[in-house]
């Protein structure tokens, strides 16, 4: 546990289908700003994830979407996210401007996500 939190850090798991909207995140980054950025951003957005675990709640509820499902954001990116008493898994990354309701929130996560270099 680090800082003020009297509430345990949280596993982070990251969902196939957000390592799916975070490598779809990184080829568009890449295509209009170049690799640098594109890497700058996504590290960014991961240390953004490993907060949202580390703090082990918060974010706005969003159950009209899915049960349990939460919200924060990042620059002009939602994370979706659940909460459970051990977990934080990350269900979306999806652009702000998209409209969500189109999109399903419920899967299987992936193995724990853990971080890797950049570069």
């Amino acid at each position: 546990m680090r800082g003020k939190s009297s509430i345990p850090a949280k596993k982070l798991i990251i969902s196939r289908r957000a390592r799916s909207d975070l490598a779809s995140i990184y080829a568009r980054l890449r295509t209009v700003g170049g690799k640098a950025t594109a890497e700058r951003y996504l590290a960014d957005l991961r240390r953004h994830l490993e907060r949202t675990a580390e703090l082990g709640h918060g974010g706005s509820p969003r159950h009209n979407l899915s049960p349990g499902l939460r919200l924060v954001v990042h620059g002009n990116y939602n994370i979706y996210f659940r909460v459970t008493p051990t977990e934080t898994i990350i269900a979306r990354v999806l652009h702000s401007a998209r409209d969500v309701r189109s999109f399903s929130f419920h899967e299987n996560p992936a193995p724990p996500w853990r971080p890797s270099p950049v570069g």
